[in-house]
């Protein structure tokens, strides 16, 4: 079965070489700029394209990649699943949790296969930590820290104009969105997210976040701190901290587990991106792929996030 990649940029260049190394083969590369798409097939193979009808009528095209930034999910995935097509879409889900429940509705309906990209589902330090967190290796769970350093944003390998945007770019899109879905694969330990209350700074105009402070609590009675800022003095940090009365789990630069006096528990840094794709192409009905569903979970926590502007809202999660 050949896959189709739905954006030339940053993450279609590397899902293009994930595919590669899973030996499938690449059947089209779109873009709305053709050139960076005849580049990427330069290096991959394919057919260079401009125009997204071109993989939707091909019927050699099993697999369509969406990697476009978030306000076009939608209307290529829902396009791509009318077309008969299997669909793995970029995090996060859409540009809005509705819009991902539109996406997760015509998924179900379509009976095609599809999946979220992301990875922590496969990362080895996430399922560590689940290990030492049933074994009861921290105690009780006392609280909950998420906190996130950028000294630049967008940072400067991923310099584009519309993840400067308040309307789809921004770290806790970008970033946090990872890490709100890891809060979703802790949910037998910490419970799910009801409310929380949040205070945001953004960059002049309709430019995105550069501070974020807030707070979730949990039906389990725990909380979650949020402590985000970009521009500042500090290393690039991505952390959840998760505090017991007899240990702490950090969990940070997206592969480490360290313990309270800095003892690495995991470091494991493997591709968890090829993995997702491997457990796609098994076509199993007991797979262990993200769902438009989980997916979207981790978006009403964003959503929420952004809303707050110093108020509780109720998180409305899925029945």
């Amino acid at each position: 079965m050949k896959v189709a990649i739905i954006g030339a940029g940053v993450i279609g260049n590397r899902l293009a070489r994930v595919f590669t190394s899973a030996k499938i083969e690449i059947n089209w590369i779109c873009d709305v700029d053709k050139e960076r798409a005849e580049r990427l097939v330069a290096e991959y193979g394919g057919k260079a394209t401009d125009k997204l009808d071109d993989v939707l009528v091909d019927g050699d095209v099993g697999i369509v990649y969406v990697g476009v930034p978030p306000k076009f999910h939608k209307e290529i995935v829902l396009k791509a699943l009318e077309s008969g097509k299997h669909v793995i879409c970029e995090k996060p889900i859409a540009l809005s949790a509705k819009d991902g429940e539109e996406m997760a509705l015509a998924a179900k309906r379509s009976g095609k296969q599809t999946a979220i990209n992301l990875p922590f589902r496969f990362t080895t330090g996430v399922r560590r930590m689940k290990e030492l967190l049933s074994e009861g290796f921290i105690g009780d769970i006392r609280r909950l820290e998420l906190r996130f350093r950028f000294p630049q944003w967008p940072r400067s390998w991923q310099n584009v104009e519309w993840l400067k945007s308040k309307e789809q770019g921004g770290a806790l899109r970008e970033v946090g969105t990872h890490y709100f879905f890891l809060l979703g694969e802790l949910e037998e330990f910490i419970g799910k997210p009801t409310r929380l209350i949040a205070t945001n700074e953004y960059t002049g105009g309709q430019g995105c976040e550069r501070s974020s402070v807030g707070l979730i609590e949990f039906d389990s009675g725990l909380t979650c701190t949020l402590d985000l800022l970009t521009g500042t003095a500090d290393e690039e940090e991505n952390t959840l901290r998760i505090t017991g009365d007899k240990q702490i789990l950090s969990f940070r630069r997206w592969y480490i587990l360290e313990d309270k006096d800095g003892n690495v528990l995991c470091d494991t840094r493997e591709s968890s991106e090829g993995q997702m794709v491997r457990e796609f192409m098994r076509f199993s009905p007991e797979n262990s792929l993200v769902t438009f569903e989980q997916a979207t979970q981790a978006q009403r926590i964003m959503e929420s996030i952004h809303n707050s502007d110093g108020n509780w809202v109720e998180i409305r999660m899925s029945e």
